[in-house]
């Protein structure tokens, strides 16, 4: 009996940063309208049972760096503590992440792969509204880890992209999100740069920007607030990030409008 209580021990719900981010995207894709009734099945054919336990290995590896930024700094984490958490060696461990950065960089490839999904779900007829809608859930994961943010500010301010970072798999990603609609579909490599640029070339061409509005200039501002509010927000006990977000892209908005159009 004893043997049996432990079995059912190691057996017993794990992983809540990756189940609070699916009930997220669930509350995003009931949000949107989004047709749900034909999802993608968790163990589609395309992924074997040898991927499935690659992914449960690195998505195990990465919720346990998560739970960790919440109080301290990626610099304080080892990967060892990291390994004996997710149950794997520490040789595990530098098997699938030379070093903790790519463990980070697999973090920001799936919340590219959350941005694009959001974006995609929302009306095409508002993109504005889809890239506040990005904003907004990058906002809700900040909130459930706060530390998480300021380490991505810190890694993109070091990195850029490149063949040391291979993209998320498919069982990565179903690993992390669960059977989301289209969740297989969307790029894996869409970050800020090629998510938003389009969106505000079609917010012009339906009118929600004017037609000389400087659009790089737009992007720039854009990323100015996704790096910058997090930190002002992280200052200012009483200024929700959601909050700070919604406003400075909605000021943005206003200053590139049509001539008598009102945010």
């Amino acid at each position: 009996r004893p043997q049996q209580r432990d079995s059912r021990q190691t057996t017993a719900p794990r992983h809540s940063p990756a189940r609070s981010t699916t009930l997220l995207l669930s509350r995003l894709n009931s949000k949107f309208r989004v047709d749900t009734k034909s999802r993608v099945d968790y163990n589609p054919p395309m992924t074997s049972r040898r991927e499935q336990k690659a992914a449960d290995t690195r998505i195990s590896l990465l919720e346990a760096v998560l739970a960790r930024l919440d109080d301290r700094a990626l610099a304080d984490i080892h990967a060892k503590e990291l390994a004996a958490a997710a149950g794997v060696s520490p040789a595990t461990f530098f098997n699938y992440f030379p070093t903790k950065d790519h463990l980070l960089a697999l973090f920001v490839q799936l919340w590219s792969v959350q941005m694009a999904w959001v974006s995609a779900r929302h009306h095409a007829d508002d993109p504005l509204g889809a890239i506040e809608a990005m904003f907004e859930a990058t906002a809700a994961q900040a909130q459930e880890h706060p530390g998480v943010l300021a380490e991505i500010i810190t890694f993109q301010a070091r990195h850029r992209f490149d063949e040391d970072h291979p993209p998320p798999t498919d069982a990565d990603v179903l690993r992390m999100f669960g059977p989301l609609d289209g969740i297989l579909d969307v790029p894996r490599d869409a970050g800020l740069d090629r998510l938003v640029p389009p969106l505000l070339a079609r917010a012009q061409t339906l009118g929600q920007l004017r037609e000389d509005a400087p659009l790089p200039l737009i992007f720039a501002a854009i990323g100015t607030i996704f790096f910058g509010a997090p930190i002002i927000a992280q200052q200012a006990d009483d200024l929700p990030l959601a909050l700070a977000f919604r406003a400075q892209l909605r000021w943005l908005w206003a200053a590139h409008a049509p001539p008598g159009t009102t945010g």
